[in-house]
């Protein structure tokens, strides 16, 4: 059995700058002959792109998604683990655990819901993100072409890297 937290279909993406028309589309016609990408998983950003942001974020909505379903996930997991720690040292037999047990189960299954919820976040932020995004950023902003690969394998990852290495001025990569 698989639990999958995330509801992005394509969640690790390549991006390659390149300092010329030229390169950027011999790159992205390189992309799109290759039957290892989905046409629609590759984006080509202009200069100066206002809406570059759509292109290298498509799932807006899928995100929120993931961000609801693992906040649910990790809090009813950090409960869990934490009425468990709370009948582990019930049954130790703490002197002070056996006067207190509603505050006990209380205070600590609270506790490890917030670290539930903390780790949560961490894993649908995807900070792994933001260097892409702001090279992307900078780059249409300076006049350079962009292009963005959004694959569902780290093979797939690499093949693309591979492709726009030879024309590209600098790669980004997401986990």
């Amino acid at each position: 059995m698989k639990a999958n937290i995330s509801s992005g279909d394509k969640a690790t993406k390549v991006g390659g700058i390149f300092d010329s028309e030229h390169k950027a589309k011999a790159t992205f016609d390189i992309l799109n002959n290759d039957e290892n990408f989905v046409k629609q998983s590759i984006r080509l950003i202009p200069p100066h792109d206002q809406h570059y942001d759509e292109k290298v974020e498509p799932e807006d909505k899928k995100i929120a998604k993931t961000m609801l379903k693992s906040h649910l996930v990790f809090a009813v997991v950090g409960l869990v683990f934490g009425v468990i720690i709370a009948s582990i040292l019930f049954l130790l037999e703490f002197e002070f655990l056996q006067q207190h047990i509603l505050e006990t189960y209380v205070s600590i299954g609270i506790l490890c819901t917030f670290v539930g919820l903390l780790i949560a976040g961490a894993f649908s932020l995807r900070p792994d993100h933001d260097d892409l995004i702001n090279n992307i950023r900078e780059a249409t902003r300076s006049g350079l072409w962009a292009i963005v690969v959004h694959t569902d394998s780290h093979e797939k990852m690499e093949k693309a890297k591979d492709l726009m290495q030879p024309h590209a001025v600098s790669i980004s990569t997401t986990l």
